[in-house]
């Protein structure tokens, strides 16, 4: 879940677009849809639980958001070792699932099924060098982040036990 996996750039190209329009804000993947579908003048279908962000590519402004995150495991079987894990390490990394928050004040929460959590404060640790999370220091921060990944795994009908 580190940000050079999930920081994607998102291009979009309208017809007689004049100039571009750069958004600083961090816009989540499943929005990409909603807002295809408002450029094409179509309807989001009430299962789809991203959002628009046409007006964002108008020059308009909206709410910075918490941004989501999941990993559901591959479960594929683990043969090959490399300098980076061993084989132990890999199938553990591939079976463990993750949800994630970004939250709008920058504070990056990972919370896992069978492994290690993790919290990232990116303004101050862009890189992700230091995991805050069993420090003590930060037990709000991780409560807001945790209570935001669950009402997301409720809306979205999650069931992964965190």
């Amino acid at each position: 879940m580190f940000e050079e996996a999930a920081r994607v750039p998102y291009l979009i190209r309208m017809p007689g677009q004049g100039r571009s329009v750069r958004i600083n804000q961090p816009i989540s993947h499943i929005d990409f849809l909603p807002t295809l579908l408002e450029l094409l003048g179509q309807t989001k279908p009430p299962h789809c639980p991203g959002q628009s962000r046409v007006a964002l590519l108008k020059g308009g402004s909206m709410p910075p958001q918490s941004i989501f995150m999941e990993w559901s495991p591959n479960r594929a079987k683990t043969v090959k070792r490399s300098s980076l894990a061993t084989r132990r390490q890999a199938k553990r990394a591939m079976e463990e699932s993750t949800r994630a928050v970004v939250t709008s004040d920058g504070w990056k929460l990972c919370l896992r099924d069978h492994d290690l959590n993790e919290l990232y404060n990116l303004k101050v640790d862009p890189i992700e060098a230091h995991n805050l999370y069993y420090t003590g220091k930060y037990d709000a921060v991780i409560a807001r982040g945790r209570d935001e990944i669950h009402r997301w795994q409720e809306m979205t009908e999650d069931r992964l036990k965190i």
